[in-house]
């Protein structure tokens, strides 16, 4: 699985399989998971393999969720943030090239 139309199909898949309300769940979950490694980096246990394999927990459950409310939609608001946050970076640090 290497391209863009497979992991549409895959997404299409697992809606189909688990719904959307299941999927949703799991992707919460996830993010709660994330959240939780705050814990870890106050204890001072926190690895970077566990920031990368929660990182990519998030980021799967993240792209379901923008096949499903609509790609075009997302990639426009996240241009959108994009954009600001450069803004930002201009406005407060007007030494720096971006």
């Amino acid at each position: 699985m290497n391209n863009l139309e497979d992991l549409d199909k895959l997404f299409e898949t697992a809606l189909d399989v688990y719904g959307f309300e299941a999927q949703w769940a799991v992707a919460v979950g996830e993010c709660g998971e994330f959240v939780a490694l705050e814990g870890l980096r106050v204890q001072g246990r926190l690895t970077e393999e566990k920031i990368v394999d929660e990182v990519s927990d998030v980021l799967l459950m993240m792209l379901q969720l923008r096949f499903k409310i609509g790609k075009d939609k997302i990639d426009e608001r996240v241009a959108y943030k994009v954009n600001r946050l450069k803004q930002r970076i201009k406005n407060s640090y007007p030494e720096v090239d971006i």
